[in-house]
């Protein structure tokens, strides 16, 4: 199956100059400097280098009127902005295209168990899953998708919480769906240098026969959001390193 188109923006071009914060940017839009709104709180040093071809969405913020969404990575660009990757996983599973979801639908968003707020509540038919939604845009040296690439407080305890779920053997089932939002993404994997103990709860996760899933999105020049592969494969090496650990 070849890529599927799934949604559209319109860009404004931009090149990259520096990361403010953790949820601003500065960027050169023509011949003028701009502050961006960036919804992804990776680190993502890997991705935003000074003078890095970028794609902004025009937003009716109080304080900034872009939002960073992509950046130039050769000839596409890789889909950054965690609001845009939502909608795609969203137009995937409404158009049937995600494997694991076929015939279902998504029934509430953001929804509480618990003390834990997760992405989605999804019905399928009997079946419901809650899921989680990461952005894995860490680019391994053979292009794997990696997540994350720092310490994530909160991204542990929704892992965490998600086990409990799975422990208590109720519905809805939990499952963990890793956003690959670049071209060409081989596989995915955790970052253990990103952060050990998030490695070591998908690594158990696994182990425990626990669903992950990982697609691969990526935008190109002209804002056309698609779906390259829906479903891309645990890294082998990562895989291979499981067996034979205890659970």
């Amino acid at each position: 199956m070849g890529p599927k188109h799934l949604l559209d923006v319109e860009p404004v071009e931009c090149v990259f100059l520096e990361r403010v914060n953790r949820f601003t940017v500065k960027v050169l839009v023509g011949d003028h400097e701009e502050k961006a709104h960036l919804t992804n709180t990776g680190r993502l040093t890997d991705i935003l280098v000074s003078g890095r071809k970028c794609l902004l969405q025009v937003i009716s913020g109080r304080k900034m009127q872009y939002r960073l969404v992509g950046v130039k990575i050769d000839d596409d660009y890789a889909l950054i902005d965690t609001i845009l990757q939502a909608k795609a996983f969203e137009r995937t599973v409404h158009n049937q295209l995600f494997p694991l979801l076929r015939g279902c639908r998504i029934s509430k968003r953001a929804p509480r168990i618990g003390d834990s707020v997760f992405d989605y509540l999804i019905e399928c038919g009997e079946l419901a899953y809650i899921v989680e939604l990461k952005s894995a845009v860490m680019i391994g040296s053979g292009w794997e998708a990696m997540y994350p690439d720092c310490p994530t407080e909160r991204g542990r305890r929704q892992v965490s919480s998600l086990m409990r779920l799975a422990r208590e053997r109720s519905l809805p089932r939990p499952l963990i769906v890793m956003i690959a939002g670049f071209k060409r993404a081989r596989c995915f994997k955790p970052s253990r240098q990103g952060d050990p103990v998030m490695h070591e709860l998908l690594s158990k996760w696994v182990l425990n026969g626990l669903p992950l899933k990982a697609a691969s999105f990526y935008m190109d020049s002209r804002g056309s959001i698609y779906l390259e592969k829906p479903e891309l494969p645990l890294c082998d090496d990562w895989a291979s390193s499981l067996h034979g650990h205890a659970l």
